[in-house]
């Protein structure tokens, strides 16, 4: 299938500011000298190297790539890719620490809109007003990253920087597998950590340990799903072991029953 690219042209006549979509299968390229970029994939998994660090992408995750970074990237398997792709002349924002952020949020939403319009499924909006949105939205993540980085407790930078790297492999992996097993000792491993020095250095920069984190993740999974199925398929669907641990959590956080919050809903 052919790729999908949505562009403004530059004074010039050329590709500006582009987003496409494209499709692959066991694919391999290296030395690519990189535009400033929003990177995220819709199917399958999709896997870039910058600066000698690899970034896993899934969906439900993305990654942002500084004007002038070198990268390879890969796939294995067939993979829905879509790249944002910004013209130097659309402006700049500062350089960012490359890692890869969970779709949510405002730029989650974006995100969301620009797969339907690369997929084509919904009519194209004024593209201008969108990447200029865009831009504005990924400078606004310089500050989140930044202050998730400084809250690690390490002296140099890079230090700091490589620990968080590690740490969003981690949380990715949790998302990835939020309604399934996934111990302690899983996720440090992912991040290369001991699990004392994950669980400390995870909660640190993200302000909750990583239980909660997963169980958070796992009753917004259940709220998607209230209404569609029994509270005891919502409860092993979410990732938890049975509909009294589900219960319990829920309580907890919303400060109500499921059957009641299902109910009100």
């Amino acid at each position: 299938m052919a790729p999908t690219i949505l562009a403004r042209s530059t004074p010039d006549g050329g590709i500006g500011t582009y987003l496409m979509r494209g499709f692959a299968r066991d694919v391999a390229l290296s030395g690519h000298r990189a535009r400033l970029s929003l990177r995220w994939v819709g199917e399958g998994r999709y896997t870039y190297e910058v600066d000698g660090h690899r970034h896993v992408l899934t969906p439900g995750n993305f990654l942002i790539i500084n004007d002038g970074q070198s990268y390879n990237s890969g796939s294995d398997g067939a993979v829905e890719s879509f790249t944002l792709s910004f013209d130097a002349a659309m402006g700049s924002i500062p350089e960012l620490p490359v890692v890869t952020r969970r779709v949510a949020g405002p730029l989650g939403a974006l995100v969301h809109t620009l797969t339907r319009i690369g997929r084509r499924q919904v009519d194209e909006p004024d593209m201008d007003a969108l990447f200029f949105h865009a831009l504005d939205l990924l400078a606004g993540q310089r500050p989140e990253v930044r202050r998730e980085i400084d809250s690690i407790a390490a002296t140099r930078l890079a230090t700091r920087e490589e620990l968080h790297r590690r740490l969003s492999r981690a949380r990715d992996l949790m998302h990835d597998r939020a309604a399934g097993e996934l111990t302690v000792e899983e996720m440090a491993s992912v991040a290369c950590l001991s699990p004392f020095h994950f669980m400390r250095t995870f909660k640190r920069a993200f302000g909750v340990s990583p239980h909660r984190y997963l169980v958070n993740l796992r009753l917004q999974r259940a709220q998607a799903l209230m209404g569609k199925l029994p509270l005891t398929d919502v409860a092993r669907q979410s990732g938890f072991a049975d509909l009294s641990t589900f219960s319990k959590a829920f309580r907890a956080r919303f400060g109500m029953a499921p059957s009641r919050f299902r109910h009100q809903g």
